[in-house]
């Protein structure tokens, strides 16, 4: 089974023209790094309501800069 941070880094990979290299790395930040911009990443978080199962709100998604933060974030609401 595909961990979180192989399904964000495929949602990034098919929608965003990541690299396979920058889309699994945790450390990189969505907009400085992967140059997406807001409303790429408010593209990424609908994407990952989606692909997941689970909302999450403005408020949430003001946290996550980092491809680490948004797969923690979703651990978390996962429970694991």
């Amino acid at each position: 089974m595909a961990t979180v941070l192989d399904r964000v880094k495929k949602l990034l990979m098919d929608h965003f023209g990541a690299s396979e290299a920058d889309a699994g790395d945790r450390s990189k930040k969505f907009q400085e790094d992967l140059g997406l911009d807001e409303l790429d990443v408010v593209e990424l978080i609908m994407a990952c309501e989606e692909e997941f199962g689970l909302a999450i709100s403005d408020d949430e998604a003001d946290h996550v800069p980092t491809i680490g933060d948004l797969v923690d974030l979703i651990e978390k609401k996962f429970g694991n």
